[in-house]
């Protein structure tokens, strides 16, 4: 009995030890004050608990993040997702945009590491450290992406948890439709960042911005009205559900 549990526990550990878990992160400038992250995971045949940790300079914010179906939270400078059970994709990229308005001049990095279950057994893949410099042009990233991907990563209307801070955000409704606008809709007309909020009945709601002060809100959407976009109003967001802006206003007031 005594050799046959040695046996199990060797064939357990080899078989943890087949598994090809390996994880990379790359960043790129999309705006003067907002880098992209992504995280790409080849989880191989994981399928068990996980959790991505990452680490983004004190005083940067996350403006968005998609979670590939992960549980979300953000705290101070940390950014962790949380698995219980993994997707059945071989591969799995998370993407998150951190805004660098509020930071100096100077040299930051993101840094994280994936944890994850295997054969019983906790397992760590520190993800090596992506640098990043702010100068008096604002971003300069690491990646080399041309000026063609640079354009394309701008343009790219994206999905998820938008707006994941239990604070109040502010945002602009540009428009609605029930089919999907072109990718380089709103690149045309010279407004980026724009996230698509997709309602039960399929309406896509085109998003963009997030705002501490609907005063800030109201701006932009003044600017967007000038470039064509009459229907485009304020909205707000908690915990990244949408919520009426007479709620909004009770919150900030802390009732």
């Amino acid at each position: 009995m005594k050799n046959l549990f040695s046996s199990a526990l060797l064939v357990l550990a080899v078989t943890g030890s087949l598994l090809a878990v390996n994880c990379r992160r790359s960043i790129q400038s999309i705006s003067a004050n907002e880098v992209k992250v992504e995280v790409v995971i080849n989880k191989d045949q994981l399928s068990s608990f996980a959790r991505l940790a990452e680490s983004i300079p004190e005083g940067s914010t996350i403006k968005y993040a998609k979670s590939e179906g992960g549980r979300l939270s953000i705290q101070d400078n940390k950014v962790k997702i949380i698995w219980l059970t993994l997707p059945q994709q071989s591969s799995i990229t998370i993407s998150y945009i951190v805004s660098t308005e509020s930071l100096k001049e100077g040299n930051y990095s993101i840094s994280g590491n994936f944890s994850y279950v295997d054969g019983g057994l906790t397992k760590d893949f520190d993800i090596p450290a992506n640098n990043f410099t702010i100068n008096s042009s604002r971003v300069a990233s690491t990646s080399s992406a041309s000026a063609s991907e640079s354009a394309a990563l701008i343009n790219k209307v994206m999905t998820g948890n938008i707006f994941a801070t239990s604070k109040v955000t502010y945002a602009i409704q540009i428009l609605s439709t029930k089919d999907k606008l072109p990718a380089d809709h709103f690149y045309k007309n010279k407004v980026q960042e724009v996230k698509i909020e997709t309602t039960s009945d399929g309406t896509n709601k085109y998003i963009m911005g997030a705002y501490k002060s609907s005063n800030e809100a109201i701006a932009t959407r003044d600017s967007l009205v000038k470039k064509g976009y009459n229907d485009a109003f304020v909205v707000a967001y908690s915990n990244n559900q949408r919520i009426t802006l007479e709620e909004a206003k009770l919150l900030e007031a802390g009732k």
